[in-house]
């Protein structure tokens, strides 16, 4: 038998940890255990004890001779991002904003909506990937933009109505979920979410109500806090959908989410709040405080309640980006299609086009990012590849050719991503 390519050692406070990140197995050791393995070597195990050497063998820590791991991340990845049970469908109805974040990605283009023209198309797309798709078995339906319930009524309602008629009477499930800023979320578009069976909500706060409202204010600088805070009580009273909450951190405003993280937590149906926090873009700094302070909110926000769902790219392997899979598009308003709705909606970012037919038309870049993974060498030789799995297509897409890794090849920091994952989910 060999060693697995994919263990590694972590220290969490006096302890040493074996883990095997293909495997997802996990073995305590002693100090002494730890010294001695590192002296002799995992093969020789079995001369510490028998104990030890089953533990070993049954966490795959050491494996056939004749077994290809790397080809066994390539078939699990396979597996994950060409399934055909489920398809998910994004869909922005707008790239106007009733907001002027300073660090949105987006152009926002003022005025802009799906014309009825498109729209048609988009509810002629729904039905062909029903018919066309014999083993679906869940269909997502996401609203993005821009601010998408800006046209809610115009559009998101009559596409709604689409899916719900095509399923009719099959075992299909409805998934749909918007990205909004909340502002917009009245009585009547909640009574309405819920009647369409609306699972989720991603609303976004930039820190507590000072800091937020320098951010995310109308154009006549009201500040929203209040508006957003009282509609999020309102959806959790009166319905079930979840809201996930992205709080978008920077160096400045890392300090301010202590305070929103206590008004959260006297919410009713807790529960139905993940907790997503997710540093600001052009922010990109990184030390040890503010990496400090990162945990703290995490801590504080388990010790009130709150569940956290961690942005890292840790986990992509097993739990890909939609993006990554076939089954998935992203149409514009103005009928251009996308895979990943992370970067400017720019002609030259198309990846295809919407047809009158309700068919999309993929040029020859899909056809680039669906094969875009694993070309990195880095990747193939890395220690953390089945649970990093080099990062999104997108990534891969944008560095086809290059050499790169999402750690700067740092393998302290890899150790680190690895610990911290599995503190959170408490192995």
């Amino acid at each position: 038998m060999k060693e697995s390519k994919y263990n590694i050692y972590l220290k969490y406070k006096d302890v040493f940890v074996l883990y095997n990140t293909l495997y997802e197995s996990i073995l305590m050791l002693s100090d002494i255990m730890y010294r001695k393995l590192q002296e002799i070597g995992i093969e020789k195990c079995f001369s510490i004890n028998e104990n030890l050497y089953d533990k070993v063998v049954d966490g795959n820590f050491l494996i056939d001779d004749g077994f290809d791991e790397l080809q066994e991340v390539k078939r699990i990845i396979r597996q994950k991002d060409f399934s055909d049970d489920e398809y998910h469908l994004i869909i922005n109805p707008t790239l106007d904003c009733n907001f002027n974040c300073w660090y949105c990605f987006e152009q926002k283009v003022r005025g802009s909506y799906m014309t009825p023209k498109i729209q048609n198309s988009c509810s002629l797309l729904i039905q062909n990937i029903i018919k066309s798709n014999a083993n679906l078995k869940k269909f997502t339906l996401s609203f993005f933009g821009g601010e998408p319930i800006l046209y809610y009524n115009r559009i998101s309602i009559p596409l709604m109505k689409s899916l719900y008629t095509e399923i009719e009477g099959k075992n299909i499930e409805a998934n749909i979920h918007f990205t909004t800023n909340g502002y917009l979320l009245n009585d009547s578009v909640i009574s309405s979410m819920s009647k369409f069976k609306v699972k989720s909500l991603q609303i976004t706060f930039d820190g507590d109500r000072e800091i937020h409202n320098q951010t995310r204010f109308l154009k006549h600088n009201t500040g929203s806090y209040d508006v957003i805070i009282n509609n999020i009580k309102r959806i959790l009273f009166q319905t079930d959908i979840s809201i996930i909450l992205r709080i978008n951190y920077t160096h400045q405003n890392i300090d301010g989410f202590m305070s929103l993280l206590e008004e959260i937590s006297k919410f009713k149906n807790l529960n139905h709040i993940v907790l997503s926090p997710n540093q600001v873009w052009q922010d990109r700094k990184k030390d040890d405080n503010f990496d400090g302070k990162i945990n703290v909110i995490y801590n504080r926000a388990e010790e009130l309640g709150i569940l956290t769902k961690n942005a890292s790219s840790i986990g992509r392997l097993k739990h890909p980006c939609y993006a990554d899979k076939k089954n998935q598009a992203c149409i514009n308003y103005n009928g251009l299609v996308y895979k990943c709705n992370a970067r400017n909606f720019d002609e030259g970012n198309a990846l295809g086009i919407l047809n009158e037919q309700g068919t999309i038309i993929w040029n020859e870049k899909e056809n680039i990012w669906m094969d875009s993974k694993l070309k990195n060498q880095p990747c193939k030789d890395c220690i953390i590849l089945p649970i990093c799995a080099g990062g999104c297509r997108r990534l891969s897409f944008n560095h086809i050719g290059e050499t790169y890794c999402i750690y700067n090849f740092d393998e302290e920091r890899k150790k680190q991503a690895v610990l911290e994952m599995l503190l959170r989910e408490k192995v």
